[in-house]
This record gives C-alpha cells, sequence and structure tokens, in this order.
C-alpha cells in the first residue's frame, strides 16, 4: 500500500501514549481557549475536569506536565495558554496507569491490619508519597532540561546546597511521622520516597506478607506532604512564591472500580468509593498552596463524601467544575459552538502529522457537503422499478396527475404530500388549486417534517438511510472528538477498501482524498454500529443499558414508521415531568447514569401543555442514529411520558426478545395534559 494512504485516525486513543515532543502538532488548542473563558484550569483553586469518555479531559492535563512543558520549549513554540498564567509547576498521578491501581488487586485480610477500616488511610498515604516524589522531579526536570531555560522563567534554584537546605527543612515536619528523621540531603530525601513507594509495590504485588512496622507507624494525612513540601519549596527559596502548583489526579473514575473484599467482584459500594472519600478530603481542605485537578468521567464525580466526615463536597466553595460536555455539545444558537472548529483543527492536525500535504482545509474536502434532502430522497427511490409497500393516496382528480409525477420524480414532495393530506383532510386539498405554493411548503412545517419524510421513503423502500457530508459527521459526533475521530477512521477504512487495487490520484499525490457520500455512508453506520455495541464494554449496569437503549431505538423507530401523517417528528425522544420523576429515584439514577456514560443526552425542557410543569427530555447519543436508522434532528415536541412508562420499558428491555410496544399507557395524575400519540388519520 502507498504510504500515503495511512489512515491518520487508526490510532483513536493517544492522549496517554503521545510522546511530547508530537503532543505539539496533534493537541488542538480549540478547548484550551473555551475553557479560558473561565481561566480555571490554569488559576488557583480545585478544578473538576469532567466529561464522558473521548472528551479530551486527559490531553488538556498533559499540558499541566513538565514534559510537555518542555517539548514546547524545545520546538520553540508557545504553551497554548495565557502567558501570565504559566508560572505554575504540574505534578500528579494518572490513576489507570500507575500503581494506585493495583490496591484493588491484593486481598485485604484481617489479620495484616488492626483496624480494616484503616486502609484508605494507607491508600491516601501512598497518594501523597506518589505525588511529592512527581513534584520533585518536576522542579528538577523543568530546571535542568532545555539547558534550564524553562526552570530560569519560573525562578528555580537548583543550587545543591540550597536543596539540601529545603531537604532537612522538609523532613523535620511532623506530617511525616519520623520516617524522615534520617534525611539530610536532597538524594536522601528522593531515595527514602521512593523507598516507601516500593514498598507498597511490593505489597500490592504479593512480594511481601505484610506492610513493615516502621511504615505502619508513619502513615501520613492525605494532602499535608504535599501541601508541606511546597511550603519548605518556597520557605527555602528554590521556587518564587508566585509559582502555583497545580496537584494532577487524572481518571479519578477508576477508584470506584476496585475490588473492596477479599475474592470480590463487585466494584461498588466498597473500598473503592473509600478511596474517592480519600481524595475528596484532599479538596475539602481547600489548602492555598496547592491546586488540585481532577480528571473524571461523568459517572465518576457522583459520591461526594469526604473521608472520616458525614459532610460533601461543595460546589464553588471546594471546587469548580469545568464540563467539558457541556463546553462542546451544541446549544440553540449555533453560533456559540465551538465544537466544528475543534473537529475540523483535530482533523488538519492528524492529516498533516501522518504526511498528508494538503493537510489545511483538508476537512471539508474529505467529507464535502454530502447529498441534500431531494437527492437523498431520489436515491432511496431507486431502482425505478420497485414500488414502496404504503398505499396510495386517493386524491381529488385535479390533483391525481401532479401527485403521480410527484411521486416519480420527487418522491420527497409526494411524501409531504401526503403527510399534509393526511394531517388536514382531503377536502382541505380539494379546496385548493394544484399550482404553487403548495400548501406543505410552508418553511417551518416543511422544515420539521423532512427528516422524518426521508426515513419513511427509504423504509419503504427497503433502503439504508444515507448520512454523508461535513455537517452530518459534526451532527452524529455529538460534541465529543472521540467519536468524531471514530467516524473518520471508518470512513477513511471504507474508502481504503472501496479503492483498494486501484491508483486513486488523492493517494498518489499524497493528498487527503473526497470520499464520495456512499463510502461514507458504510464508514458511518460501521462506526454507528461500533458505538452501539461498545455500550456493554462500558462498567455499571453496561448490560441493562445497553437493552434499554437497543429498545428505545426500536421503540423510536417504530412510532415514527407507523406515522404516515408525519404529525409527531419529535418522537425520538421523551420527555418526563420533574415531578413525576422525582418520585421514583431508581427510575431518575439510571437515567442519569446513561447520561453520565453518555449513551443518552439530556436536556432541560420547555413544555408545550398548559400547566407550564417543567420537564426534561432525552435522546439517545447521536452516533446511535444510523444503527437505528433514526433521524438524527430534534424537532417539535418529544414524546410526553410517565415514569411508569419508562418502567414498563425497561422492564420489556430486560426480556430477552421482547419488542417495543405501539403506544404508551398513561395512568398517572402528571399524564392528564400529554399530548396524543398519533393523530387520527396515522392509521
Amino acid at each position: 500500500m502507498n504510504e500515503q494512504r495511512i489512515n491518520p485516525f487508526n490510532e483513536l486513543y493517544i492522549a496517554e501514549t503521545i510522546p511530547p515532543e508530537q503532543f505539539i502538532s496533534l493537541f488542538s488548542p480549540y478547548l484550551v481557549q473555551d475553557i479560558q473563558d473561565g481561566l480555571a484550569l490554569f488559576q488557583p483553586g480545585n478544578v473538576v475536569l469532567k466529561g464522558v469518555q473521548g472528551t479530551g479531559k486527559s490531553m488538556l492535563l498533559n499540558l499541566l506536565k513538565p514534559e510537555f512543558r518542555l517539548a514546547y520549549k524545545k520546538a520553540r513554540a508557545d504553551l497554548p495558554i495565557p502567558r501570565k498564567l504559566s508560572r505554575f509547576i504540574g505534578a500528579g498521578i494518572n490513576l489507570a496507569r500507575s500503581v494506585a491501581i493495583d490496591f484493588g488487586q491484593r486481598v485485604i485480610e484481617k489479620e495484616h491490619f488492626d483496624d480494616m477500616e484503616s486502609f484508605p488511610i494507607y491508600f491516601g498515604d501512598f497518594l501523597n508519597y506518589w505525588v511529592v516524589e512527581d513534584l520533585l522531579n518536576s522542579v528538577i526536570k523543568l530546571s535542568s532540561e532545555c539547558d534550564g531555560a524553562v526552570g530560569a522563567e519560573l525562578g528555580i534554584n537548583k543550587n545543591k546546597r540550597v536543596l539540601d537546605q529545603f531537604a532537612r527543612s522538609l523532613a523535620s515536619h511532623q506530617c511525616w511521622f519520623g520516617y524522615l528523621n534520617a534525611v539530610r540531603t536532597f538524594a536522601d530525601l528522593k531515595t527514602r520516597i521512593v523507598s516507601r513507594i516500593s514498598t507498597y509495590r511490593k505489597f500490592l504485588n504479593y512480594n511481601i506478607h505484610s506492610l513493615p512496622r516502621e511504615l505502619r507507624s508513619s502513615k501520613t494525612p492525605i494532602g499535608e506532604p504535599i501541601s508541606q513540601t511546597v511550603e519548605a519549596l518556597w520557605y527555602a527559596k528554590v521556587v518564587p512564591r508566585d509559582v502555583s502548583f497545580f496537584i494532577r489526579i487524572d481518571q479519578y473514575e477508576e477508584l470506584g472500580k476496585l475490588k473492596h473484599s477479599p475474592g470480590a467482584r463487585d466494584s461498588e459500594g466498597g473500598l473503592g468509593l473509600r478511596y474517592r472519600e480519600i481524595v475528596n478530603k484532599a479538596l475539602s481542605t481547600r489548602d492555598p498552596r496547592i491546586s488540585y485537578r481532577i480528571g473524571t468521567r461523568r459517572y465518576g464525580w457522583q459520591d461526594l463524601r469526604i473521608f472520616g466526615t458525614s459532610s460533601n463536597l461543595e460546589l464553588e466553595r471546594d471546587y469548580k467544575v469545568v464540563d467539558i460536555d457541556a463546553i462542546l455539545r451544541r446549544q440553540e444558537n449555533r453560533r456559540t459552538w465551538s465544537f466544528p472548529d475543534f473537529a475540523q483543527d483535530v482533523f488538519e492536525r492528524r492529516a498533516r502529522h501522518s504526511g498528508y500535504s494538503n493537510s489545511s482545509n483538508s476537512f471539508g474536502l474529505f467529507l464535502g457537503k454530502g447529498l441534500d434532502s431531494k437527492e437523498k430522497a431520489e436515491k432511496y427511490s431507486k431502482p425505478k422499478s420497485d414500488e414502496p409497500t404504503e398505499e396510495k393516496l386517493v386524491l381529488p382528480r385535479k390533483w391525481q396527475k401532479l401527485y403521480s409525477t410527484l411521486r416519480r420524480q420527487q418522491p420527497l414532495e409526494a411524501k409531504l404530500l401526503e403527510a399534509w393530506v393526511l394531517q388536514n383532510s382531503v377536502e382541505k386539498l380539494a379546496e385548493r388549486e394544484p399550482k404553487p405554493p403548495f400548501p406543505w411548503s410552508r418553511k417551518w412545517w416543511r422544515k420539521e417534517r423532512i427528516q422524518h419524510a426521508l426515513m419513511h421513503i427509504a423504509s419503504q423502500r427497503r433502503q439504508r438511510m444515507i448520512w454523508a457530508g461535513k455537517e452530518e459527521v459534526l451532527a452524529l459526533s455529538g460534541g465529543n472528538i472521540l467519536v468524531f475521530v471514530s467516524i473518520c477512521q471508518s470512513i477513511w477504512a471504507a474508502w481504503a477498501r472501496a479503492t483498494r487495487g486501484r491508483i486513486v490520484k488523492e493517494a498518489a499525490q499524497g493528498i487527503v482524498p473526497s470520499v464520495e457520500p456512499f463510502i461514507q455512508a458504510v464508514g458511518i453506520y460501521e462506526a454507528s454500529t461500533q458505538q452501539y455495541f461498545k455500550i456493554e464494554q462500558k462498567t455499571g449496569e453496561s448490560k441493562k443499558r445497553q437493552r434499554f437503549i437497543d429498545f428505545l431505538g426500536r421503540l423510536f423507530r417504530n412510532r415514527m414508521i407507523l406515522d404516515r401523517s408525519l404529525s409527531y417528528p419529535g418522537h425520538n425522544g421523551f420527555s418526563l415531568e420533574l415531578e413525576d420523576l422525582s418520585l421514583d429515584r431508581s427510575i431518575a439514577g439510571f437515567l442519569n447514569d446513561a447520561v453520565d456514560y453518555g449513551d443518552l443526552f439530556d436536556s432541560p425542557h420547555t413544555t408545550k401543555t398548559k400547566d407550564k410543569r417543567p420537564r426534561r427530555k432525552w435522546y439517545l447519543n447521536p452516533i446511535f442514529s444510523p444503527h437505528f436508522q433514526l433521524p438524527v434532528t430534534h424537532v417539535k415536541e418529544p414524546m410526553y411520558v410517565t415514569v411508569r412508562d419508562v418502567k414498563k420499558w425497561l422492564e420489556a428491555a430486560d426480556t430477552i426478545g421482547a419488542e417495543p410496544e405501539g403506544e404508551t399507557s398513561p395512568k398517572s395524575k402528571s399524564e392528564r395534559a400529554q399530548l396524543p400519540l398519533f393523530g387520527k388519520h396515522s392509521n
């Protein structure tokens, strides 16, 4: 294969494996610029960076690592943050890639500990030593590499005498409970800290039977050794006092998955959650000397209890939240949507990194505009010999000729004509002359029903719906950069298969190809199906959520296909009264989890009913639309249902082979204002 045909999106997950020198060319600054609206990530204060998988949390946190900061300096490139916010030193831990995750592999036996409740304290002690070691490494790296240029900018003093003085000062603090008493030099300090971490590693990997008495009698309180290290660095003038210290704790959600008792498999409710409480306790101190940066998936940031207390962390008081999903997800005003620029930049950086010469503006070339609604309807209607399975309308004679012509030549117009008649009546059509402007041409009536009509035409002709083009790929991505890259990967792979064995002009010249819509549609469908099957690979009640998503997808499609009059084009989602939802915590919790894992999207819903009761609406993640053959657009009112209905759906979803019901069965008081499910002409 020509080297230039390498798929730039072959590797989806790069945040944790990318070398610092490649980070500069692949990292997109768009997300940083959006987060800079609050200047939160690079200013003092605790920040929780949350989002579903693939939103870019780890890439952002990489900016705090010394290795990546030094890479920018070596490349003579500016950090993608304001210069006035660059006076910081970062250190921390990735819980999924460090020894911390090993706390889940050692069976906790009572005879090893005087009190089983003390084991989270050991986790906190390990975390302290790991972060302190990383902090010291950061100071040395920044002052030693790149000829010490970064260290000089920050004012770091790496004089041996000063470092030794710092080590003695730090070792004398009571927070170490005597463990560092023998430390006399900076080298002694490093050796002693590394030895402590090594002991934990030996124990967690069953290389020693129990933790030594010296360690058990010198457990440190979470966060205090880190704060004291920073204070000692300032006091010894190793680092100026105007330099901030940001402590990364990435993949916080992994703590909830750890085992909690001998032979345990259940990840909920045990030591893993107590380890979270330890981290929460560090944030609760609000120590002005250090600022924590917590990277977590949405479902991980739920239990905010503080270890050893009955209190919870308080938003804005103990921490701020940077919600990447909220930043990147499209709102009603498209002009505020930053994801298209972000996605385009990521695409072009990937192409440039893979050696394609036309990387600039290649995003639009690769996907193009796709097909408009008229073109899609015509493609669905071919071959002409196929007759639609739906019966024809009987219309007044003066309209019959036009209707027959539209069915042959403009199937979309014919479908909209049918829908208008079924919603109104044949008699109303008879009052009009068969000439423009047609009643189904009204702007908003038509716009709201276009995708629903295309779904019907494709179904009647037994054709798979087509998604292609820049705008539709962005819509299907749902504001998630990992989903976007996955779609591009599948489209590129489909193009490579379609052109196998042929010399392709673009590939031969080393430029990003232009992929025709029908090849894009194949790749998009494959990406959609892959994302659907990935639901089961997630944590929590993943199988139950997958069954529920499958049930919803088939339910929505059945109802929209049965709605021949296109009366309810918004029935690819559902809406619940908040008061009704508040009465059932299990249903509310399940739906919240589905949103936190990225399987459902939710948003406040302005009800159209007279009572004006507050509601919330839910839709499938847009990437599932091709898998279920559903319109990705959300127009008109979603289905108005009750908690009782959702409970029935869950029960049906748990039944293997259960088919979605044709209608809901509203019984609760809150259903008194529910809209009718189908129009009277929808049979």
